[in-house]
């Protein structure tokens, strides 16, 4: 029951049940397909025919691994320091990323 604001009484649930009793179930049934979900997203990686499509197939795996990248701008608050400031870190990532090719080494293909 909710009250005149729309908000539960005090005793009542929105959610009166719990958590459903296979969730477990389902979550270790989405975890069996880990590893057909990454040959899939590597298929449409290398293979796929829109570039956004390549791109989001190559992302996914990226930001499930190693998380999403967080990037934080301090500055002294002067006019230009905001751009000075996103000019440093752009070239931080710039030059991440060239460090990082070059440590990569290549997946091989999925066999069928």
């Amino acid at each position: 029951m909710r009250n005149e604001l729309g908000r539960f009484k005090p005793g009542y649930s929105g959610n009166a049940g719990g958590r459903p009793k296979d969730e477990h179930k389902v979550a270790q049934l989405a975890r069996s397909f880990t590893l057909e979900a990454i040959d899939t997203l590597v298929e449409l990686m290398r293979n796929g025919k829109d570039e956004r499509v390549k791109g989001t197939a190559a992302q996914a795996p990226l930001d499930r691994g190693s998380g999403k990248s967080r990037v934080e701008v301090v500055t002294n608050e002067q006019p230009d320091s905001y751009i000075t400031a996103l000019r440093a870190v752009s070239a931080r990532l710039d030059a991440s990323k060239q460090s990082e090719r070059a440590s990569i080494v290549q997946a091989p293909a999925p066999k069928n």
